[in-house]
């Protein structure tokens, strides 16, 4: 991850105030000095050049090793954010808004792994509102898909619905090739579930399973594909209290996400709550028990069984 360490250093010479939410660079003096424009031209071709590879790298991270990038992220956020301040081409000044958008997506995905919601709510406004400035709709509906993640966790599943109906709009005019509409309605469907709304829920997972008919690869910044598909469908079961709908697609999921600690003891944890509900207590401390040896070295245990609840 050097990577990282190399742009943080580099954008310690950005002088200038940032015009961003507060909660988002609480410990970043801006520097005394700036750099020369010719050097300020090789650091922007840099930025454009490394800030797709290093997403993709810490998308592939788990929560515990997100975190220790997190300065890292912060560094060359700030960086991106100076160059935009800064006289561009129309050309540039978009796709600098869209990077934005989209290391700021990634810090709210850490700022949500270390339980601070405040910040990456921040982050998360911030993103939608670059994407916006960028007319990426596919990033603009990425950000309030995350968003919606934080009154989820909270179980306040209608304040979740506005932001996944906006999602979900926005996303029909983006690149239909992606599977953001699909993504934004996976999320709908949860937060329906949450509130009860089977019909609801079961439809907006039809449209997600759309998804199936892709055949590119997505960009980093999206990480949703068809077999995201049967975990989040039978948690939504579990919720809704259907686990003999439930149990059939969990294990489906199970088997796809064996390699994966963190969304298999979710999993996990989704299988013992359908257990109980058919009164199998057995086979749910069974589940309880994989759960527990899975998360205890983790970070993001406390995740894992609160969001199934």
């Amino acid at each position: 991850m050097c990577i990282f360490a190399t742009v943080f250093q580099i954008s310690c010479f950005l002088p200038g105030e940032i015009d961003v939410p507060p909660h988002i660079f609480p410990f970043y003096p801006s520097p005394p000095f700036g750099l020369p424009s010719g050097r300020r031209n090789i650091l922007l071709i840099f930025l454009l050049t490394c800030c797709n590879l290093i997403a993709h790298h810490v998308g592939f991270l788990a929560a515990s090793s997100k975190s220790s990038v997190l300065d890292g992220v912060l560094g060359q956020l700030k960086m991106q954010i100076q160059f935009l301040k800064e006289p561009q081409t129309a050309q540039t000044h978009q796709r600098l808004c869209a990077l934005v958008s989209s290391m700021s997506q990634l810090a709210g995905e850490i700022f949500f792994d270390l339980h601070d919601h405040g910040t990456a709510q921040s982050c998360y406004t911030f993103a939608a509102t670059s994407a916006h400035e960028a007319r990426a709709y596919d990033l603009w509906a990425s950000a309030l898909v995350r968003h919606s993640y934080l009154p989820i966790f909270d179980e306040r599943y209608e304040d979740a619905l506005p932001l996944l109906k906006q999602a979900e709009y926005i996303a029909q005019q983006g690149d239909l090739a992606l599977p953001t509409k699909y993504w934004a309605a996976a999320t709908y469907a949860e937060a329906e579930s949450g509130m009860g709304n089977l019909k609801a829920c079961q439809s907006a997972f039809e449209r997600a399973h759309s998804v199936h008919n892709l055949t590119g690869e997505s960009p980093a910044w999206v990480r949703f594909d068809g077999s995201r598909l049967p975990a989040l469908q039978g948690a939504c079961y579990v919720r809704l209290e259907q686990p003999d709908r439930a149990e059939p697609l969990l294990q489906k999921a199970l088997q796809q996400s064996a390699k994966t600690g963190r969304r298999k003891a979710m999993i996990l944890s989704d299988l013992a709550l359908s257990a109980l509900q058919q009164t199998d207590v057995e086979r749910a401390c069974t589940y309880a028990d994989e759960v527990v040896t899975l998360t205890s070295s983790s970070s993001s245990g406390s995740y894992v069984i609160t969001y199934s609840r």
